[in-house]
């Protein structure tokens, strides 16, 4: 892997980033408004159930944290389809391992700047203030987190690649999906029983299971932090060769040239 080519694709994303207003305004737009009207509904609920309260409004951040951090690879990937620049990038010699690598590695910056605004205004606006007290957890739960986002990410950017660029849906409606299967603000068990083996296989059940146990309890068992570890991690170690494979095709075949028609 070349760090010079790494490193012009993460520029080349970072300079979209700031010229393009949509892109740079829905960044902090979405997951900000969604923390202050959930935070508000936490503040309007404490003298009814602070703990409910408390775990929408944590669940929401992990929430756009997750969302923020697969969004920002695919739609990376969807501007190159819709600006043609698939063309200019397999000419400058790009290879498989760099786009990706370069498109994970901004998102990644881009996902955590907006999580650590949304940490700091939750604690220090809405009183969610166990968090400063679990900071390992939290990182972990954190990095579990990133990991099947970007496994998610991955994916999603296969798919596309092999299916075609009608396909861009996905990049902004599969994560809700995820969340959904993830139960987010309620136990597993509350699911149909036939969804609650799908459930238990969702890179992001685990973390909201304890961030649930978090706030009810102010501890989180490492159990659930090694089984969501584990899962997320095999959603990144499936979706890699998949991707590879199918961007090697897709080379060969000349199905990226015509994503930029």
């Amino acid at each position: 892997m070349r760090l010079n080519k790494l490193a012009a694709l993460i520029y080349r994303d970072w300079l979209l980033f700031w010229r393009v207003k949509w892109r740079s305004v829905e960044t902090f737009y979405f997951p900000l408004t969604t923390l202050l009207i959930w935070g508000f509904f936490t503040l309007f609920a404490r003298d009814f159930a602070v703990e409910a309260g408390m775990i929408i409004l944590a669940a929401n951040i992990f929430w756009s944290f997750a969302h923020r951090a697969q969004y920002t690879v695919n739609i990376n990937m969807m501007d190159d389809t819709w600006t043609g620049s698939f063309t200019q990038l397999l000419l400058s010699g790009i290879s498989e391992y760099e786009y990706i690598a370069a498109r994970v590695i901004f998102s990644s910056i881009e996902s955590l700047a907006v999580l650590g605004i949304l940490l700091f205004l939750a604690v220090n606006v809405f009183g969610l203030v166990i968090i400063m007290s679990h900071l390992v957890a939290i990182g972990q739960m954190i990095a579990i987190t990133l990991v099947g986002s970007i496994g998610i990410s991955i994916m999603i950017a296969a798919i596309v690649l092999s299916l075609g660029r009608e396909y861009g849906f996905l990049t902004w409606t599969s994560m809700e999906v995820f969340i959904l299967l993830s139960a987010p603000f309620y136990s597993v068990d509350v699911l149909p029983g036939f969804l609650q083996p799908v459930a238990e296989i969702m890179p992001f059940t685990k973390v909201f299971e304890g961030v649930r146990s978090l706030v009810f309890s102010g501890y989180v068992d490492q159990a659930l932090i090694v089984q969501g570890a584990i899962t997320a991690a095999a959603y990144l170690i499936v979706s890699l060769p998949v991707f590879f494979l199918i961007f090697r095709h897709a080379r060969r075949s000349g199905q990226l040239t015509r994503m930029s028609w």
